[in-house]
């Protein structure tokens, strides 16, 4: 979080022209240039101190504290909520900050880092985490949620996975090893044994979805499945996407078109697990961000966040909190970051939030 590097360049450009355009007035210089230089560099200063009073959560569209009321904080529920660099699970937070696994009660309480290794991505099953470890090329490892019990899981740079019982499923990173290989679609024990090569063609590390005894892996817009016993690979589709959410037997992906400007046109599509019955089931126009989440489509279309149900119905405005990006929705809440970097959970209809530090 913070400031990106070339904020920094940026920063510096504006105050010493903003400097130098002074200097050259007072010395009695009335050019144009001096003028500009002066403009130019107040304009930079001003944008740059709205990024850092941003950075700062300052005078945000909701509320930010530092710990939130039972109230504030509602049924924290017992679903264990994964999405790569935020987990939701018993009624802690767990995040990523600087690299480093943090975690907080819902109430926004009690912060304890979890482990000191650089972490890229994980994700929680039952009572372990698991993630990638930076400082080993990405590789896997695990812990438990206290931070104990650190272990690694295998060798291979991994580039997307998920965790279903006592399996991981896995793509490996596309390294230059990988690409001769010809990569593919692997599983290995939780406890690092058992690695078997399920599929034996070049995955483009298409999101990974497990439904019951099946696993589901999109490769370059195709979608395959294979039972989780390594029987029955087949082809579903060859014009869908990445599945974005499951539902029942339901697999949910979008068609998204540029409209310009950073705004997509996007079609919610909709396919039976077993390849049948794919149909569109809503079109919106104008959105700049989206997420799944309990049967509803969140994304915003202008200022604050809205829903509808995957069928196009309910369509209803949440909220007019300024969003740069949407990192997630978890029930009644949502993780946004800034421009500048900082993240913060809000709660659905902007009364209050956090800010993830």
């Amino acid at each position: 979080t913070g400031f990106p590097l070339p904020t920094f360049i940026i920063a510096g450009i504006g105050v010493a022209g903003f400097v130098a355009g002074l200097a050259a007035i007072i010395k009695r210089d009335r050019s144009a240039g001096a003028f500009l230089a002066v403009l130019v560099g107040l304009g930079i200063i001003f944008v740059l101190a709205a990024v850092g009073i941003s950075s700062l959560g300052l005078f945000k569209d909701f509320p930010v504290k530092d710990s939130l009321t039972a109230t504030e904080v509602g049924d924290v529920g017992n679903a264990v909520v994964n999405f790569g660099s935020i987990s939701e699970k018993d009624g802690w937070i767990y995040y990523l900050y600087k690299e480093n696994l943090y975690k907080r009660k819902a109430d926004w309480t009690e912060k304890t880092k979890v482990s000191e290794n650089p972490v890229a991505i994980f994700c929680i099953s039952g009572d372990w985490i698991y993630y990638q470890d930076k400082r080993d090329g990405g590789n896997l490892f695990k812990m438990k949620t206290d931070g104990t019990g650190q272990m690694k899981i295998g060798d291979d740079q991994i580039g997307n996975f998920v965790v279903s019982d006592e399996w991981i499923f896995y793509n490996p990173m596309k390294t230059a090893e990988v690409k001769q290989t010809g990569g593919g679609l692997f599983k290995i024990k939780t406890d690092g044994t058992g690695k078997v090569k399920l599929l034996d063609v070049d995955w483009d590390s298409g999101v990974l979805k497990v439904l019951g005894d099946w696993v589901y892996c999109d490769n370059h817009g195709a979608l395959f499945r294979m039972k989780a016993d390594e029987t029955e690979p087949s082809l579903i589709t060859e014009d869908t996407r990445n599945i974005e959410y499951v539902s029942g037997e339901w697999l949910y992906y979008c068609i998204r078109t540029d409209e310009g400007k950073g705004l997509e046109n996007i079609k919610i599509c909709r396919i039976r697990a077993d390849g049948t019955e794919k149909s569109v089931t809503a079109e919106l126009s104008g959105v700049y961000v989206s997420w799944f989440d309990h049967d509803w489509f969140y994304y915003t279309s202008g200022k604050g966040l809205s829903r509808m149900k995957l069928d196009g119905t309910g369509n209803e405005k949440l909220n007019d909190v300024s969003i740069w990006a949407l990192d997630g929705v978890s029930e009644n809440w949502m993780y946004i970051s800034d421009y500048a970097g900082p993240r913060f959970r809000v709660k659905l209809d902007g009364s209050v939030g956090t800010r993830i530090n």
